[in-house]
C-alpha cells in the first residue's frame, strides 16, 4: 500500500519503474487522499493480508514533504489494521456459535413473512435511529412529542427506555449472539409492545427471539408475533433447496448499524440519530433505565453504586481507551471496540445517499453527519403524521405459515446425511495421509499409488462443495491457519522433499480440523432438527 499525496511524484515513479504485475495481481494499492471512506474503500479487499501481518514502513522525505498528511494516513491505516483484526477475531471466534443460532432460527426463517413487504415502504419519510448512550434520556420529552411524525426504530437496549417514556418504536432491531440478550425483552409493557414489528438477523440467539414473542404474547390475545429475519447466507447453506427469498441487509457490526441500514431499506430520509453516543458522554457508559442497570441491581450496595459500576465499565481495559473530539469540540472517551464501530459508521455515512443528522446531543463527533438538536431536526423534518396505510401491513401479513416447516425438516435430513458422508471421507483421507507420511522417504512408487486414493477421496468433496461449505463455518480457523501454511510456503520457497513433508503435515491438520468439525456441525444440525420438530 503505497501512500503519495502528490500525483505528480506519482505519475513519475510509474515512468520510472514497472510495476504492471503487481497492479494486475491486485498486490499494490496507492491512496492519495485522507478521505476515510475511499481509504476503506482502497484497503477492504486486502483484509486477509492485513490480518496475516502488517508492517507500517515510514519515508523521511515523504515525512518532510508532506508531513501531517503522511501522520493522518498512518494513523488511519493503523486504526484501520486494527479495525480488521478485531472483525477476524470475532468472526473465527463467533462462527461456530453463529451457526448454531441461525440452525436454532430456521423455524422462523421459512416460517416468518420475509421483510420485502418494508422495501422503500416509508420513502420520504425521516426515521429516528434510538440507540441506549447516555445521551439518550435527555431526548426522550422531544422524541414522544413527535413519535407520530417519526419512523422509530429502536435498538434493543433501547426498547425499555422508549416504552417506559410512553414511547412505542415502530420496530425494534437485535443481532445478540447470546441469550442473555434476552433479558432486553423480560418484563416489558406487553399492551405498549403489542404493535412494535422485530427485525431481526438470524445469527441472534433463538432464546432472545423466543423472550420478544413471549412478551408480545403477555399483551392482547389477539397479538400476532411480529418478527421478520432477514436473509443469512448460512441459513441458505443449511436449508440448501428449501431456503425462501429473503433480502439482505449489509452486515453490520452493532445492532445500531443493522437499524441504520434498516432505515435506508425502508426509504427514510433523513436519518436522525438517538443516543448514539460511541463514547463516554460525562464519564457514563448507559442511557438511565437500560437493562443493564437492572442486571447490575444484585451488586448494589452502599459501597458499590450505579455510577462506580460504570467507570468500572469505562476503565476495565484502560490501554484500550482513546481520546477523541465531541460534538461540543471538547475532549471525550472512547474505547477501542466503539471506535471501530465509529469508523464503519463513517464509512457507511459517506456512502449513504440519505442526510444523517446527529441528534444525540453528546458523544464523539462523526464525521458524515449533520449536528443538530433533536428539537430543531423534528421542527424541520418531522412535518406530517405517518400516514395509517403504511403500517397496515401488521395486520395483513401471515406472521407464522406452519406449511413450510416439512421441507425446512427435510432439507436439515439430507444435510446431516451428507455430513456423516464427509465425516466418513475424512476418516479415510486421515489413514490415507499417514500413510503417506510413511511412504515419502521409502517408497515413492507406493507413495503416488496412495496419491491417486487420496485423490478418489477428493473426488467425493469437490462434487458436494457445500457441504464442505457448511462444516467450515465450524472450522474457520483450521481456514484460515491453512492459508497462513500456504502463504508461509510460497514465501519461504521450500521445494522437494522438504516441500511435500510441510504439505502432508498442513493436509494432517486440515482434514483433523474438519473431522473435528463435523463432529460440531453434526451436533448442530440434530439440534436444529429437533427444534424443527418441536415448532412443526
Amino acid at each position: 500500500v503505497v501512500v503519495e499525496p502528490d500525483l505528480a511524484t506519482l505519475a513519475t515513479s510509474l515512468e520510472l519503474h514497472d510495476l504492471a504485475k503487481p497492479i494486475r495481481d491486485n498486490r499494490l494499492t496507492f491512496l492519495t487522499s485522507s478521505d476515510p471512506g475511499r481509504l476503506h474503500e482502497r484497503l477492504a479487499r486486502h483484509n486477509l493480508r492485513i490480518m496475516a501481518g502488517t508492517r507500517l514502513i515510514s519515508s523521511p522525505p515523504a515525512d518532510q514533504l508532506h508531513g501531517p498528511f503522511m501522520a493522518r494516513l498512518r494513523q488511519a491505516v493503523a486504526d484501520y489494521v486494527s479495525m480488521v483484526r478485531m472483525g477476524m477475531m470475532t468472526l473465527l471466534l463467533n462462527n461456530e456459535l453463529t451457526l448454531r443460532n441461525v440452525a436454532g432460527n430456521l423455524a422462523r426463517y421459512v416460517a416468518s413473512p420475509p421483510v420485502q413487504t418494508l422495501r422503500q415502504r416509508f420513502a420520504g419519510f425521516p426515521a429516528v435511529v434510538v440507540a441506549a448512550g447516555p445521551s439518550l434520556h435527555a431526548t426522550l420529552p422531544g422524541l414522544k412529542r413527535f413519535a407520530d411524525r417519526l419512523v422509530i426504530i429502536a435498538v434493543q437496549t433501547a426498547l425499555r427506555p422508549l416504552l417506559e417514556a410512553g414511547i412505542a418504536p415502530h420496530f425494534v432491531t437485535t443481532l445478540d449472539y447470546h441469550e442473555l440478550g434476552q433479558r432486553f425483552f423480560q418484563d416489558l409493557p406487553p399492551a405498549a409492545l403489542a404493535r412494535v414489528h422485530m427485525v431481526a438477523e438470524p445469527k441472534a440467539h433463538w432464546r432472545v427471539l423466543d423472550a420478544f414473542a413471549d412478551a408480545q404474547h403477555a399483551g392482547p390475545s389477539s397479538a400476532p408475533t411480529m418478527i421478520s429475519l432477514l436473509g443469512n447466507d448460512q441459513a441458505d447453506l443449511l436449508l440448501g433447496r428449501a431456503a425462501p427469498a429473503v433480502d439482505r441487509l449489509k452486515a453490520g457490526a452493532t445492532v445500531a448499524h443493522l437499524a441504520f441500514y434498516l432505515a435506508q431499506y425502508l426509504g427514510c430520509d433523513p436519518i436522525i440519530f438517538l443516543g448514539q453516543d460511541l463514547g463516554f458522554t460525562n464519564g457514563t457508559y448507559y442511557s438511565p433505565g437500560t437493562a443493564i442497570h437492572r442486571i447490575w441491581a444484585g451488586e448494589l450496595n452502599r459501597f458499590n453504586s450505579i455510577e462506580s459500576m460504570e467507570w468500572q465499565r469505562i476503565v476495565r481495559d484502560p490501554q484500550a481507551l482513546r481520546r477523541l473530539t465531541d460534538i461540543h469540540d471538547r475532549p471525550i472517551y472512547t474505547d477501542e471496540q466503539m471506535f471501530t464501530y465509529l469508523q464503519q459508521f463513517e464509512r457507511d455515512f459517506a456512502d449513504a445517499p440519505q442526510q444523517i443528522i446527529d441528534a444525540t446531543g453528546g458523544g464523539v463527533r462523526k464525521a458524515g453527519t449533520t449536528i443538530m438538536s433533536f428539537d430543531d431536526a423534528a421542527a424541520q423534518f418531522a412535518t406530517r403524521p405517518l400516514p395509517a396505510d403504511l403500517l397496515a401491513y401488521r395486520d395483513q401479513l401471515t406472521w407464522w405459515d406452519a406449511d413450510k416447516l416439512p421441507a425446512a425438516a427435510d432439507a436439515i435430513a439430507e444435510r446431516i446425511e451428507q455430513v456423516e458422508q464427509l465425516e466418513k471421507v475424512c476418516v479415510r483421507t486421515r489413514d490415507l495421509l499417514a500413510k503417506l507420511v510413511e511412504l515419502l522417504p521409502k517408497d515413492l512408487a507406493a507413495f503416488n499409488r496412495t496419491i491417486i486414493e487420496v485423490d478418489e477421496q477428493r473426488l467425493w468433496v469437490r462434487q458436494h462443495p457445500e457441504v464442505l461449505r457448511l462444516v467450515i463455518q465450524v472450522s474457520q480457523v483450521a481456514e484460515y491457519q491453512r492459508h497462513q501454511a500456504d502463504r508461509s510456503l510460497r514465501i519461504n520457497g521450500t521445494d522437494g522433499l522438504e516441500k511435500r513433508k510441510f504439505q502432508l503435515a498442513r493436509d494432517q491438520a486440515y482434514v483433523g480440523a474438519i473431522l473435528t468439525g463435523c463432529t460440531r456441525a453434526l451436533a448442530i444440525l440434530r439440534s436444529a432438527q429437533e427444534r424443527l420438530a418441536k415448532r412443526d
